[in-house]
């Protein structure tokens, strides 16, 4: 989903699943169909909803730079888009307990500040209830500048 500590950003082309770096609204909507809503974000990014909201992409000077997934306390499993690999060990049902090894096995670095997982200055997970409730992918290369 994300990068191993210490490769090169930079030299990755692709941001989440298929989606390249700065893709475009035209690039995302001809991946992914229309979306399902059309938003505005608090500083006037705009936000494309799909999958009942479940899946946020949000755009800044018309690049993608945030890619969020919502997960539903009681779900076993949600069916993403094709384009996302999702690994199956998230799932609303996840614990932090359960998750809290997946980054180090994978050989990532990562943090826990509260009740939010840093996992290489890019991903967050997010918990509520000791549950996960979000995954916020961010390219740190796009919000640049």
């Amino acid at each position: 989903m994300s990068l191993k500590a210490g490769e090169n950003k930079r030299a990755r082309s692709n941001f989440v699943g298929s989606l390249r770096r700065g893709a475009t609204l035209e690039e995302v909507t001809e991946l992914l169909g229309q979306p399902e809503d059309v938003g505005q974000g608090a500083r006037g990014f705009k936000i494309l909803a799909y999958r009942e909201r479940k899946l946020q992409l949000t755009f800044r000077r018309g690049c993608l730079f945030l890619v969020a997934f919502y997960f539903e306390p009681t779900a076993s499993r949600t069916k993403w888009p094709l384009v996302f690999p999702v690994p199956d060990e998230f799932s609303g049902s996840a614990t932090e307990e359960e998750l809290e090894s997946w980054p180090s096995q994978r050989g990532y670095a990562w943090q826990k500040i509260g009740n939010l997982m840093r996992v290489d200055d890019e991903v967050s997970l997010v918990f509520e209830d000791g549950k996960l409730s979000s995954i916020q992918i961010l390219d740190n290369l796009t919000t640049q500048g």
